[in-house]
């Protein structure tokens, strides 16, 4: 007995080990000393922290997708996020303050990358660099199946955190696979919704292809930014490898199921 307690531990020794990710907290959280010491908290797949620590290790699914659950209290309201991701095993991430102080971004730290970026800066116009770095990113791809939606209703599936751009969705067909819209402000998290289409909403099905991805695919829309869409699902992703997920939504039930396509 003793020989096979001793086997198993070594066993989740090995595994902890070789399952090991390292996130830092990069030179933002200095300048926002005030808000960063006490409003802002993760937890990724049990492990909580803040930027009061330097660094922290945490432990990604060999296989599937990991949880980020992220708060941020600001004028004593806490907003509640929930990001799935397929965090990279055995590597450093870095965390920072998303674009225009909120929220936050995870990157791969990356010295090449940040070289090439240093450079565009130097000698590149400002806007023209940001747009260089977007086409950068990597963000994966995505595909939407809906079951039992009713043949009256049109929904609209938004995989984009800025532009309203959206895959509109109205019988049963395979739809194939997009490609989330590329922001050229550093926040890579991908906001998903899924909403149900408004007789006031006046859209128009996108028939050229964006640089930045986006438009490309099968009954792609976009609409007035005014109008608001009746949310039926919301969460988002940070996607790292170019991995293709199938996001599966009941209308009958509400329920999501996310799943990597091998």
């Amino acid at each position: 007995m003793k020989r096979l307690i001793t086997i198993l531990n070594l066993l989740f020794t090995y595994i902890a080990v070789i399952g090991q990710t390292k996130i830092i907290f990069d030179e933002s959280f200095a300048l926002h000393t005030e808000r960063t010491s006490t409003t802002f908290q993760w937890t990724i797949n049990g492990v909580t922290f803040t930027p009061t620590i330097s660094e922290v290790t945490v432990y990604p699914h060999e296989k599937g997708l990991d949880t980020i659950f992220f708060q941020e209290t600001r004028a004593f309201k806490t907003k509640f996020d929930t990001i799935f991701s397929r965090i990279p095993n055995n590597q450093e991430l870095i965390i920072t303050i998303g674009c225009c102080d909120e929220g936050f971004d995870i990157l791969k730290k990356d010295k090449e990358k940040e070289k090439l970026m240093d450079s565009l800066y130097s000698k590149k116009e400002y806007d023209e660099a940001l747009l260089l770095y977007a086409t950068l990113l990597e963000f994966g791809y995505l595909k939407f199946e809906i079951f039992n939606k009713p043949v009256s209703d049109t929904l609209i599936c938004i995989y984009s955190p800025i532009s309203i751009t959206g895959q509109m969705i109205t019988i049963n067909k395979d739809y194939g696979w997009v490609e989330p819209c590329r922001s050229s402000e550093i926040d890579n998290m991908i906001s998903i919704y899924i909403t149900k289409l408004n007789d006031n909403i006046c859209y128009e099905i996108y028939e050229i292809e964006d640089k930045t991805g986006c438009t490309e695919g099968i009954d792609i829309v976009g609409w007035n930014g005014n109008k608001k869409l009746e949310i039926l699902k919301q969460f988002r992703l940070r996607l790292f490898n170019n991995e293709k997920v199938i996001i599966q939504y009941d209308y009958l039930t509400g329920k999501i199921k996310l799943i990597i396509d091998e």
